[in-house]
C-alpha cells in the first residue's frame, strides 16, 4: 500500500485537509468553514479552538473516505500568515505562556530536523489543487 501525506492547510475561510499519495495524487479531502471576526485595525481573528476542531473533523472525513486507510507517514501543514495552533496531549489547544512555549520549542525541533538526511529528499514544494 503506497505511503501517503495529510497535507493541512489552515486558510482564512476554514482548514482544508488532503491525503496525497507517494506520487502526487490526491486520494481524498475535505474542508470545513471556521468563524473569521474582523476587528477595528483592518485586522481578522480566527478561535484556536474552533480552527482545531475544523482540522480534526476535516481529517476524519478524508481518511474515511479511503478503505483501507492508507498509512499516513507525514502531516504537512501550511497555514495563512503567522498562524499557530500549538496543541497538546489530549488533543488540548494550548493558549497563552503554554502557547508561546510551543512554538519556540516547535521552531527549535524544525531547525534540527532539516539537516537530517530523509528531510533534503522532500521536495521543497508541493502544489495541491483542492477544488
Amino acid at each position: 500500500m503506497t505511503r501517503c501525506v495529510l497535507a493541512i492547510d489552515l486558510g482564512t475561510s476554514g482548514p482544508k485537509v488532503a491525503v496525497v499519495d507517494e506520487r502526487g495524487h490526491t486520494l481524498a479531502w475535505a474542508s470545513r468553514p471556521v468563524t473569521t471576526t474582523f476587528v477595528g485595525d483592518g485586522g481578522a481573528e480566527q478561535d484556536p479552538n474552533e480552527m482545531w476542531r475544523a482540522v480534526v473533523e476535516a481529517a476524519r472525513v478524508a481518511l474515511a473516505e479511503l478503505t483501507p486507510r492508507p498509512p499516513i507517514v507525514v502531516v504537512a501543514v501550511t497555514s495563512q500568515y503567522m498562524s499557530t495552533i500549538p496543541v497538546a496531549a489530549p488533543w488540548k489547544v494550548l493558549s497563552g505562556l503554554e502557547a508561546i512555549e510551543a512554538a519556540t520549542t516547535a521552531a527549535a525541533i524544525s531547525s534540527r530536523l532539516t539537516t537530517r538526511t530523509w528531510v533534503r529528499r522532500v521536495p521543497r514544494r508541493i502544489y495541491l489543487a483542492l477544488s
